[in-house]
């Protein structure tokens, strides 16, 4: 059976969660029809943040314009997608530009278990105020990360991103919600501390979840399959 794949932010808001309180936030998480992504902005990060490769220097990047005319054509999903990508993209260079922010070109493993690969952080670190930062983009413009979500997240990050050459980097939260007048606004969040979760609890708590998830999605086709 075909598993629905969950982000990165509903694995770690639900996967926090006692066993039974995770199946009653699984069971209310609809199945689209159509589920566009933030893929075309997220790919772009680097160039957004004007990274620098490590051997190679600045990336290509180009002008903002152009970039954001890119962001545009890589849109693929209807104009909902590319209204959202190129307002996220947007917030991003704005902050980008009011806090002196850089990039730097980094490759994390994503997390792959047997149910899903993770994609947790970005592949691009922010340096700001000369601390480098790995990121964990939040594009949403109203759901987030609950504050047990970042607590996962971070121990995520400080378990398998935060070595070898990023072992004295920090773990930060790229948030651009949708603000009271419906713009959308890049915040900064330092994910601050020890980590609270092992990482093989990490692993086994998701792996829980996607069990879970399984379960009832193959009720759900069964109901269907039924009625049918």
């Amino acid at each position: 059976m075909k598993i629905i794949r969950l982000t990165s932010i509903e694995v770690a808001n639900i996967s926090v969660l006692p066993l039974e309180k995770r199946h009653q936030r699984l069971l209310r998480i609809e199945e689209p029809n159509v589920r566009w992504g933030y893929k075309p902005v997220v790919d772009a990060l680097p160039k957004l943040l004007l990274a620098k490769a490590p051997l190679f220097g600045h990336l290509p990047a180009g002008s903002d314009a152009a970039l954001l005319d890119q962001i545009r054509k890589n849109c693929k999903s209807g104009p909902t997608q590319t209204k959202s990508c190129l307002a996220v993209a947007n917030a991003i260079i704005e902050w980008r530009n009011e806090n002196s922010v850089t990039g730097r070109i980094v490759s994390p493993e994503p997390l792959r278990l047997s149910v899903d690969t993770l994609q947790y952080c970005a592949d691009v670190a922010a340096v700001k105020d000369g601390i480098g930062y790995v990121l964990h983009l939040d594009p949403r413009s109203s759901m987030t990360l609950s504050v047990q979500g970042k607590e996962f997240i971070k121990s995520l990050i400080h378990h398998t991103a935060l070595i070898g050459d990023l072992r004295n980097a920090q773990a930060a939260l790229l948030r651009v919600p949708r603000t009271t007048n419906g713009k959308r606004r890049a915040i900064f969040e330092y994910l601050d501390g020890e980590p609270v979760f092992d990482l093989e609890e990490i692993l086994q708590r998701i792996q829980e979840t996607y069990s879970i998830w399984e379960m009832i999605l193959r009720d759900r086709r069964e109901a269907n399959a039924a009625e049918a």
